[in-house]
């Protein structure tokens, strides 16, 4: 059920959003009244004007959300997050960081994801192709899954930076590493870029979790923050000395550090509205 169109005497900026999506349509009713005072409205995709407002073709009507602004720019996906969080003060953390070389790419896709399941969540895949929708469905079991690996690795590495650097998703650290750190390292050093690219990390994790649960907000990026600081901790001379890095210690301390805020990463608002409802839709509990 879509929500009504807010109206106010100067609209600087209209989001269109899928008024047929319970995620899209909960968002909306958490940030309705920050975006008015911003003097952002809000509007289904479904209106029937949509696709001339925002110059678009029928077929992409509801492939992304669109913030339309009142001088005709359109912005879509995460380029719309991006410059709606630059209007909002406490959301100024997400823009800058959109700003870091190389961040908006991992930010696309993230959101790209949320967009394609945005529906699975009741059961219904419906911006899917039929041919994938059974496969949308086990998207729980992989988060099951990669919570059973997360701890798995750990338990293999003598340290926070192999268990990140060569045990866990590679394919991300290698784009993180060409596209952010690297560039980042030679202006702010090595210690700092690491943790530009594990807060990066979170960032693309809220979209992922926290957005599609509406709830948890802040936590998956304070667990990569935590991440973040215990790599710094184990490569200071303190923790050196201390023997963090290698050995009994060191497999210590990246067992507790990855494992202690496993729940921040996933939440039990996570698993409250996305996981278990979509094990019950597809009949495993």
């Amino acid at each position: 059920m879509a929500l009504a169109t807010t109206t106010m005497r100067h609209v600087e900026g209209v989001v269109f959003y899928d008024g047929e999506c319970a995620i899209c349509t909960r968002g909306v009713r958490r940030f309705q009244s920050v975006l008015a005072r911003r003097r952002i409205t809000v509007t289904p995709l479904q209106t029937p004007d949509a696709c001339a407002r925002l110059a678009i073709r029928e077929e992409d009507r509801l492939k992304e959300m669109r913030l339309r602004l009142e001088d005709g720019t359109v912005f879509g996906g995460a380029a719309a997050v991006v410059e709606i969080a630059r209007r909002i003060w406490w959301a100024t953390p997400l823009w800058a960081l959109s700003r870091v070389p190389g961040a908006m790419r991992p930010m696309r896709a993230a959101y790209a994801w949320v967009a394609r399941h945005r529906s699975c969540a009741n059961g219904v895949c419906r911006i899917e192709p039929p041919i994938r929708r059974r496969s949308a469905g086990v998207l729980p079991l992989i988060a099951l899954h990669s919570m059973a690996l997360l701890l798995r690795s750990s338990l293999k590495s003598a340290s926070l930076a192999d268990f990140w650097g060569r045990r866990w998703n590679t394919a991300f650290h290698e784009l993180a590493t060409r596209f952010t750190f690297q560039p980042l390292r030679t202006r702010v050093g090595a210690t700092a870029a690491a943790l530009i690219v594990f807060l990066l990390s979170g960032v693309i994790h809220e979209l992922v979790i926290s957005l599609p649960a509406g709830g948890g907000y802040g936590l998956p990026t304070g667990y990569f923050v935590a991440q973040g600081l215990g790599v710094a901790s184990e490569r200071s001379s303190r923790g050196r000395r201390f023997g963090l890095g290698h050995g009994w210690r060191g497999r210590l301390f990246t067992v507790l550090v990855i494992a202690g805020p496993l729940y921040w990463l996933f939440p039990p608002v996570f698993v409250r509205r996305v996981i278990l409802p979509m094990l019950a839709a597809i009949g495993a509990r």
